[in-house]
């Protein structure tokens, strides 16, 4: 009795989760068409070729590149005020903001928490020493291996008299309140709130003052806050025509309605790469692309190449020696005149029938193949389930599998718990909870294995609960690899009078 011996379902499988290259399409007709069927030739109509390729959605966002919002400078102390930093002017590190009656009224060091207290030998420990101390460590004037800790010290208190010997005032081994102005970095000085001449107290605004670094601000829409994150490069257009790039820096927590109520933005802030290509512009429009979403190594046609169905859904028309053929898919992203679809029956498997003579492919959905009950002896897939979708969509492939197989089905798939996860070469990372390690490998650029369609690895405890669902006897067993599991083979068997 002659019977087929066996089918291999990986082509199956690799169509469900992507489809292939190597087929014709045709550009849509003007009209709708019924369900998937086959047609005439194309005659002399224009083909695209389905390819895999890289998809990304971009938005555009009109922003404003300047400095950052200012703060009012003030005197640190009393007296008259005489002489003012230029506007425009950088301040850094060690140098002067203000001079009040011929000498410094305060000197810029860098730091987060506002100075507040005099400090000296006896100051009770706290975060402004160790701040004052990590800019006298900068400053070159505390010397050796001193701890760049929150006490105040001999080692302190000599870098304060070697620092206040540099500038040339009273050698007091203390820092006055008011000798020093603390602030995140260098300080460009802004519009000017008092005049040469003017009696200044402590708390008196003498200039504005914002950071040295432009950025550029811009708003988004709040329902597209999810397809953004600290850190996502973009692009710049500059007045002129100039192009740039930049990094979203901060995310606003707050929306904020527009003023007739009809749209919600948070606000970004982005950081220039190269900050050089700024220098002229203050408070210039440009305009930002910014990508929100990327689909890698898809399969993509034409957006033209979409034919809508009467019956809802698209298909695109594909062709297959002289005649063409509406194939069912489902779009995803579109991107520059392209579409992500996914189909059965796109592949071309022509060439393996070439190389195999007499052995016939065929392309189809391995969760619903295109075969009678127990067609072959044995069925095998391997690496294949792993790719097929959710633990329902595994189970609809293990049960077909069965379905088709007269004799018994064996499969092989990677085990979850293996160290190296064998199609990202990355480590352990997949032995976190699915949500979170999806979540790692969208923010490491890897969003293909992100989805769940793409990969879905199995536990043998994962593989014996899909053959329970899928009411089969299955046998799971492991390959081992330098000990260790690496593998997992499922085996099932129907009886003998079956």
């Amino acid at each position: 009795m002659k019977r087929t011996v066996a089918l291999t379902a990986t082509l199956a499988l690799a169509l469900v989760a992507a489809g292939g290259v190597g087929a014709g399409i045709l550009p849509a007709p003007t009209t709708s068409a019924e369900a998937p069927t086959s047609s005439p030739g194309p005659a002399a109509r224009p083909t695209a070729k389905v390819e895999r390729q890289t998809l990304a959605e971009r938005e555009t966002l009109t922003g404003s590149l300047g400095y950052p919002p200012a703060r009012p400078l003030t005197s640190g102390l009393a007296g008259t005020l005489t002489r003012l930093p230029a506007e425009g002017k950088v301040i850094t590190r060690g140098q002067t903001t203000v001079e009040i009656d011929g000498r410094s009224g305060g000197i810029l060091l860098y730091g987060s928490r506002p100075a507040w207290r005099d400090l000296g030998p006896g100051s009770p420990p706290g975060a402004d020493i160790r701040q004052l101390k990590e800019n006298l460590r900068a400053l070159g004037f505390l010397k050796g291996k001193s701890a760049l800790d929150a006490s105040w010290d001999k080692a302190t208190t000599a870098a304060v008299k070697r620092w206040q010997r540099h500038l040339h005032v009273k050698v007091t081994g203390r820092v006055a309140l008011g000798s020093v102005v603390f602030r995140p970095g260098p300080v460009r000085v802004g519009a000017h709130r008092a005049e040469l001449g003017d009696a200044v107290g402590p708390g008196t605004p003498v200039y504005d003052a914002t950071g040295d670094a432009q950025q550029i601000t811009a708003d988004l829409k709040a329902d597209r806050r999810r397809l953004v994150h600290v850190g996502d490069p973009v692009n710049i257009l500059l007045p002129g025509g100039a192009r740039t790039t930049g990094t979203i820096r901060s995310i606003g927590a707050v929306a904020h309605a527009s003023p007739d109520g009809s749209s919600t933005t948070i606000s970004l802030e982005i950081a220039l790469d190269d900050a050089s290509v700024a220098a002229g512009y203050d408070q210039a429009t440009v305009s930002i692309e910014i990508t929100t979403q990327v689909a890698r190594d898809v399969l993509a046609v034409p957006v033209t190449a979409l034919v809508a169905l009467r019956g809802g859904g698209y298909a695109v028309e594909v062709v297959r020696g002289g005649t063409t053929e509406l194939v069912r898919v489902e779009p995803g992203m579109f991107a520059d005149g392209y579409v992500e679809v996914t189909a059965t029956g796109l592949d071309d498997a022509s060439h393996l029938e070439r190389r195999y003579p007499g052995v016939r492919f065929v392309p189809g959905d391995g969760r619903s193949l295109p075969f009678e009950d127990r067609s072959f002896d044995i069925v095998h897939a391997s690496a294949v389930i792993e790719h097929v979708g959710t633990r329902a969509d595994q189970a609809r492939f293990l049960a077909e599998l069965w379905r088709v197989a007269r004799v018994g089905i064996m499969l092989t798939t990677p085990n979850r718990w293996f160290p190296v996860e064998l199609h990202t070469s990355l480590p352990v990372l997949h032995w976190l909870p699915s949500q979170i390690y999806r979540w790692v490998l969208r923010r490491i650029g890897l969003d293909f294995h992100a989805e769940v369609s793409n990969l879905n690895l199995l536990s043998r405890r994962d593989a014996t609960k899909l053959g329970r669902a899928a009411g089969i006897p299955v046998d799971v067993r492991a390959v081992r690899l330098a000990g260790w599991p690496s593998n997992l083979v499922v085996i099932a068997r129907r009886p003998a009078t079956a």
